[in-house]
């Protein structure tokens, strides 16, 4: 609901400036600078690159969306960094995709930033598995943060890594005590895995997900996939998401 009102204001207001400046020349010839190239010029190749993030040209992962309800929101997600922070601090993650949940006003918490995580709307959702697969590593004894409080030491919190043949996908940041299966554990799709939670290094409540493909020869420890491997990018009902995409998976 928000965002429809803030679009009513932002229309509000473009038709309130037209109207005051609708009888001043669209253009006039004595107010150009040439010192306003370069600042266009720049603008220009921000929007542009923001535009390269919308897309990818390697081959995508197709799987579940990890969550069930309405009006989930990405909050980080796509191939450019204007877009989704993660690629700045590792390759591996540079089609990572960090997933919160709205409530009716379209914010993800009720107030402004919250201590206490059951005012976040995402917090305790159940988190379902987005494939088919063997689980290689699990922890669920950490504890969940209030925001604005991070463990940046253990930076995927509580987490599950899911291995099908030489992909890794892992689901972070889940709720202490939360996890409900073990290393050696075959996963079907969509059975429950776990809860979201705000352990690790994360400024509130969300799901983190990120793939990548290995060969396992480099990993010399599990944490290693987190900076190890080609980042693959992930396909949600056939699509590749990106910051402020909207899902609903009601069933």
């Amino acid at each position: 609901m928000l965002r429809y009102i803030l679009y009513s204001v932002y229309a509000f207001a473009g038709c309130l400036s037209f109207y005051r400046v609708k009888e001043l020349p669209f253009y006039d010839k004595r107010s150009f600078s040439w010192s306003s190239i370069p600042d266009f010029v720049i603008i220009l190749g921000l929007i542009a690159w923001v535009f390269t993030g919308f897309s990818h040209d390697k081959k995508a992962l197709n799987i579940s969306f990890p969550l069930q309800g309405d009006s989930y929101c990405v909050v980080q997600g796509g191939a450019a960094y204007p877009l989704n922070y993660h690629g700045a601090f590792a390759n591996t993650q540079r089609y990572a995709l960090d997933i919160t949940q709205l409530n009716k006003w379209g914010l993800r918490a009720s107030g402004i930033y919250p201590s206490n995580l059951s005012k976040y709307q995402v917090y305790g959702n159940t988190v379902y598995s987005p494939i088919a697969g063997e689980i290689v590593n699990v922890v669920d004894t950490l504890k969940d943060l209030s925001p604005p409080n991070r463990f940046p030491t253990q930076p995927t919190g509580n987490h599950i890594w899911i291995k099908k043949e030489n992909i890794y996908l892992v689901l972070a940041h889940l709720k202490q005590s939360s996890v409900l299966v073990k290393e050696g554990d075959n996963v079907r799709v969509n059975e429950p895995v776990a809860k979201v939670g705000n352990s690790g290094n994360t400024s509130e409540p969300h799901l983190h997900i990120h793939a990548v493909r290995s060969n396992g020869s480099e990993i010399d420890h599990i944490y290693s996939l987190s900076k190890i491997g080609e980042a693959i990018p992930l396909h949600i009902q056939n699509n590749f998401l990106i910051r402020n995409n909207t899902i609903n998976n009601t069933e």
